[in-house]
């Protein structure tokens, strides 16, 4: 395929299992060629880090590599009744302005970034709301007025009012909910991460060629 008519993406699965019960399970048989192909009407992708981005052919292909706390149940768009993603289960204080997110355990990030953790969340989040950095969706982050790490699989997001869209606005797997590792923040600093990222979800990037494929 020339380039001119659209960009390819080629993303290599990686071995990602969630708990059991949520989708993945180590009985599932996988297909015998580990590839996924598609063509987008894109010439090339801009960056593939979920605060920097704007354009739809990198949102596309995010959508393969992170997760976010809580997200759409699969095949809906029942904003009313999101599931848990990287989150297993939240709590609501009952004043609306406390979120506590119960992470799910063992998840790893690829290329042996160790598991991911409440601290992820805080470094992700935290580095969203930095105003110096000048990322488009900070904006719609100014609501927060404290994260805490209340464990290693824990984390309290506390609001400066009630915001009844905060979970499907901000906190859902889409733009900038989409969770980046603190190990990756501390290795690269907080700028735009570029193509070579690092994410908790069902395919990971391997190689790219500009204006080709990924």
């Amino acid at each position: 395929m020339k380039w001119r008519y659209g960009f390819l993406a080629v993303l290599g699965i990686v071995s990602f299992m969630l708990t059991p019960g949520d989708g993945f399970s180590a009985q599932e048989e996988l297909a015998a060629e580990q590839v996924f192909r598609w063509g987008h009407g894109e010439m090339d992708i801009d960056t593939l880090d979920p605060a920097f981005a704007y354009t739809s052919g990198s949102y596309v292909i995010q959508e393969w590599i992170y997760n976010g706390l809580v997200r759409n149940k699969l095949g809906s768009l029942d904003f009313d009744n999101l599931e848990g993603d990287l989150a297993e289960s939240w709590d609501i204080s009952p004043d609306g302005l406390t979120y506590t997110f119960h992470l799910r355990k063992g998840v790893q990030w690829h290329n042996g970034y160790g598991e991911f953790t409440s601290e992820d969340v805080k470094a992700h989040f935290e580095r969203i709301l930095d105003p110096k950095l000048g990322m488009m969706f900070t904006a719609k982050y100014l609501g927060i007025k404290e994260i805490k790490a209340l464990d290693r699989h824990t984390v309290q997001i506390t609001l400066k009012k009630p915001n009844p869209f905060f979970l499907m606005d901000q906190m859902i797997a889409y733009q900038s909910g989409m969770i980046v590792p603190k190990k990756l923040l501390e290795e690269r600093g907080k700028g735009n991460l570029g193509i070579k990222v690092i994410g908790t979800g069902p395919f990971k990037v391997e190689k790219y060629i500009s204006k080709e494929n990924i």
